[in-house]
């Protein structure tokens, strides 16, 4: 038969060490191979016929042997397309076996016989030669050395078996060892065509891209340097080498990941740079990584003299971790040096130690102290402490006012106490803010802290530590400042906070009560709807608790947002206003810590209901607005356009809203916000001073007006002002706040959607620029009442007497006109939305019509989003038929809202948020579309369930 010739390309990988996953007690040897590559099929390879025995071995045992102890360490090798060629002491003749993948691993019996037995293609399996029970496989072993000639002369079949292959091996360094430096990269390659050498070619790349060829026959080595010097710690490349068999085109290809690692970088954190170690105990935390990420790696923790440069001494703790995170405790209690240094040496796998780092820690007995630790999946900063020590002061102590760190240039977090008054070299963020020693009797503390992070959206948890006899001993309150929540440190010692938009969250620590007040804070309240809030802050913040046992039977109160509107609530937040509405008159008592130090509340909303959170009463111009760290007085917070000058109470007598000029305890008000991040700050010792109204006839001057009947009133300011301007000023011009939840029997406003004002397009006050020629004010009263009056009681002094002030009825055919000097009110009769304006100027009384709208036009609506209601305002510039209808976005006619012929002039009407049959249409958006004499034109609505 002629000779079978074949090619192919194998890897060899030179290895060493250990025998894997073997229980190394046992005795092994490894049943040797060779790989030579074979054409024919199996079918022909059994058909052959060995030397004088002329057997068929397909199927039989092959050699029987006794192996022995010894193992010599060789080649692996794992091509496809192979045969077995092997001899035994017994010079059994030569078969072919098919394909072999593996190596089969079989424990030592020195004097057993065991027989190597083909068992289907690819496959070999010993067995035992007496009982013919298989002996399984007990792992993956090395090749021992096995010489096989002297039988294959025998073979008539194949007279000169095919040896070919193409060897490609990376002998040095293996995959993934740590390198660093310079170092050189060996690989050989082998290639063969039967037994003779063969010419192959290659290629060598690097991370992906190609570096140099390379060519040779038979057998050859290459070498390329390799380095990593000035790289950062734990690079990783890619060493890919591919061959090629010139004249069989056979190939192969091997790569190989080298990564570079230098020490372990390790990182020391624990509680704080002021610690209080009389018997307690300190944590201990550190983190690492190297190339190998941190799998076997080992923390020293040492407890050296403050300022040392590395470990003197043995370790305190050794601690093994495979997350990075090695955690343990120092148990201080015996310490007493001010100062020493906690350092930390991390080990890794290979026995690299990284860089010894330490932390010195300052030990002060502190009277009392809460620690406060903020924690993200990716960062922390721990251990800030508001505490109070004998010979402390409330102000700046350089040896206890510890400085907070810089912060890393990303993913951090930091937790401090902002005193910028302090003036102190490091800064205005401090790590520790240790106060004057106190009882407590009477007194009560309060700590600003901020918490301030890169990563922005992000959850993080805040804890506080105590001991718990102090806790249980004081009143502890951590307020969160933004959001306006109280969290009572006696039932809750850590929650989650988000960390916004801006990365920067504000929290007031409170500790102790503030005063001891005889008894309780009481007030009456009338049956029916009261604006209320919170005078002290009692121990128990549900409305059961303060209402529940002054109030005989059913009682309702609301809080309110700006998306949701009027909603129930049984809990209170303190500085909140609510409405409480009383079916019976009441009187409330509440017991509780009286606030002395500042209480801050967060607006948050454009209009929002607060109270002075004080015992006191206080004047509104000595309250103080905080935006952005900047805190300003009431009237300079007016005139930067963060708040509306207007703050409105409610009388429940009157059923209406007042302006007011101090704010009571118990009291509620609405305050407007114009923009965002506002804090409303009172305190006790900001003083009482109650403000009476002075108008200054040389700069300004106002008129009032008001609309009264069946005991409900709704008061309005018109006027002139040098420094007022034409559209929304915020210091003279007031927007009205949300209608209460009983309704507004009698309703009275400046209408002004053109102004587009964030707390709503009905005004209060609206006060203009002089001017020599006429002004017109639009009036709008929305009444419940078919009887009502309007008068003007407040006239101010300053109004010019050479000036006519003139009401017109805009809904009188003729528009009525009444001379304001000469008649002191004017009768309305019917309910519904009535129009009037007001103008002022020389020689009205005998002339003029009112000022016309100049084009047709949709003004705005109001609210909108809106729940249930909106109204909605245009103009018609002349008279002319009107039609005004809600769509729904697929063209579907919702409801008609006018289908009339309006005089020219400003028009509203009002949205239930029903269809044309009266039920209430579903949430989504609307259109509202208007069609004058030829023009139509659309607004979108917006309804909110």
């Amino acid at each position: 038969m002629p000779t079978a010739q074949a090619s192919t390309i194998g890897i060899f990988a030179d290895l060493a060490a250990t025998l894997c996953s073997v229980d190394m007690d046992q005795q092994y040897t490894v049943v040797t191979v060779h790989y030579i590559a074979v054409l024919d099929d199996v079918a022909a390879m059994s058909a052959c016929e060995f030397g004088a025995t002329g057997v068929s071995l397909a199927g039989q045992a092959i050699a029987t042997v006794s192996w022995n102890t010894t193992l010599v360490i060789g080649d692996i090798m794992t091509p496809d397309g192979v045969a077995l060629a092997f001899t035994t002491p017994l010079h059994a003749p030569l078969a072919y076996l098919g394909s072999i993948s593996y190596f089969l691993l079989a424990p030592i019996d020195e004097d057993h016989l065991m027989h190597i037995v083909p068992s289907g293609a690819g496959n070999i399996v010993v067995v035992d030669a007496d009982t013919g029970v298989e002996i399984p496989a007990m792992g993956w072993g090395f090749v021992v050395n096995c010489d096989y000639g002297g039988q294959y002369e025998d073979c008539s079949c194949y007279p000169n078996p095919p040896a070919t292959y193409t060897h490609v091996s990376i002998t040095s360094p293996f995959n993934g060892s740590p390198l660093e430096g310079t170092f050189s990269l060996h690989f050989n390659v082998r290639s063969h065509i039967g037994y003779a050498d063969a010419p192959f070619t290659g290629q060598v790349f690097q991370d992906g891209a190609f570096v140099e060829e390379f060519d040779g026959e038979g057998d050859d080595t290459f070498v390329r340097t390799q380095s990593t010097e000035g790289e950062p710690h734990g690079s990783t490349h890619s060493i890919s080498v591919h061959a090629e068999n010139a004249e069989s085109d056979d190939d192969e290809s091997i790569t190989y990941t080298i990564v570079d690692t230098t020490p372990p970088i390790a990182s020391l954190d624990f509680p704080p740079d002021e610690y209080q170690f009389n018997g307690d105990t300190l944590p201990l935390q550190a983190g690492a990584s190297d190339f190998q990420g941190s799998i076997g790696m080992t923390a020293e923790f040492y407890r050296e003299e403050a300022g040392s440069t590395g470990p003197t001494t043995s370790p305190i703790a050794v601690v093994a971790a495979d997350d990075g995170i090695f955690a343990s405790t120092y148990d201080a209690s015996g310490e007493n040096s001010p100062a020493f240094d906690i350092g930390v040496v991390v080990i890794d796998a290979a026995g690299n130690r990284s860089p010894y780092q330490a932390h010195t820690v300052y030990v002060y007995p502190l009277d009392y102290r809460v620690t406060i630790d903020v924690d993200s999946p990716v960062a922390h900063d721990w251990g800030a402490i508001a505490g109070a020590r004998f010979g402390a002061t409330d102000g700046y102590d350089p040896d206890l006012d510890l400085p907070e760190p810089p912060t890393p240039p990303n993913t951090y977090v930091s937790c401090y106490f902002p005193h910028p008054e302090w003036d102190s070299p490091f800064g205005d963020r401090f790590n520790a803010d240790i106060r004057e020693d106190t009882d407590f009797q009477g007194l009560q503390k309060r700590w600003d802290f901020t918490v301030e992070t890169d990563l922005l959206n992000q959850p993080f948890t805040l804890s506080f530590t105590a001991d718990p006899a102090f806790i249980d001993s004081l009143p502890t309150f951590v307020i969160d400042l933004d959001e306006g929540s109280y969290y009572n440190l006696r039932e809750q010692q850590a929650f989650a906070i988000d960390s916004g938009e801006a990365g920067v969250r504000h929290f007031q620590l409170q500790i102790g009560p503030s005063e001891a007040l005889p008894g309780a804070v009481a007030a009456d309240f009338a049956a029916g709807w009261n604006l209320v809030s919170l005078p002290l802050l009692p121990p128990d913040l549900g409305a059961g608790a303060i209402f529940g046992d002054d109030i005989q039977g059913s009682y309702f109160l609301y809080g309110f947002t700006e998306s949701t509107g009027y909603l129930p609530t049984s809990l209170l937040d303190f500085g909140r206003g609510y409405w409480l509405g009383l079916l019976t008159d009441a009187t409330v008592d509440v017991a509780g810590s009286a606030q002395v130090d500042t209480v801050a509340t967060h607006l948050g909303e454009p209009w929002q209901m607060v109270g002075t959170g004080l015992y006191k009463n206080l004047a509104l111009s000595q309250a103080r607005v905080r935006r952005e760290g900047l805190v300003l007085p009431f009237d300079e917070a007016v005139q930067a356009g963060w708040v509306s000058p207007a703050v409105y109470g409610w009388d429940p007598a009157l059923r209406a809203y007042s302006v007011a000029d101090t704010l009571e305890l118990w009291r509620g008000y609405w305050i407007g916000q114009l923009v965002d991040g506002v804090d409303l700050l009172t305190h006790k010792d900001w003083g009482y001073i109650p403000i009476e109204e002075q108008p200054d006839p040389e700069t300004g001057w106002q008129i009032g007006l008001t609309a009264s009947g069946a005991g409900a009133t709704d008061a309005i300011r018109l006027g002139m002002h040098p420094q007022a301007a034409g559209g929304f000023d915020v210091p003279f011009d007031y927007p009205k706040p949300p209608i209460a939840p009983a309704g507004a029997p009698l309703y009275l406003s400046f209408p002004h959607p053109e102004w587009r004002c964030v707390l709503g397009s009905q005004f209060g006050r609206d006060i203009r620029v002089h001017d020599d020629g006429v002004t017109t004010w639009t009036l709008r009263l929305v009444s419940e009442l078919q009887d009502a009056s309007l008068s003007w009681p407040y006239w101010d002094h300053g109004v010019p007497d050479d000036l006519d002030v003139v009401l017109d009825n805009l809904d009188t055919p003729e528009d009525e006109r009444i001379d304001m000097r000469h008649q002191a009110s004017y009768d309305v009769t019917g309910a519904g939305t009535h129009r009037f304006s007001v103008r002022v100027g020389r020689g009205i009384v005998t002339a003029t019509e009112p000022e016309l709208p100049a084009a047709n036009a949709i003004l705005g609506s109001h609210p909108n989003p809106f729940n249930p209601a909106t109204t909605i305002a245009f103009s018609v510039r002349e008279d002319a038929a009107v039609k005004l209808e809600v769509f729904s976005l697929d063209g579907r006619k919702v409801a008609t809202l006018v289908d009339a012929r309006l005089d020219a002039g400003l028009h509203e009407s009002v949205w239930q948020g029903r269809d044309s049959g009266g039920a209430r249409v579903s949430s989504g958006v609307y259109l509202a579309r208007l069609q004058i004499a030829g023009d139509v034109l659309t607004s979108k609505l917006v309804l909110l369930k």
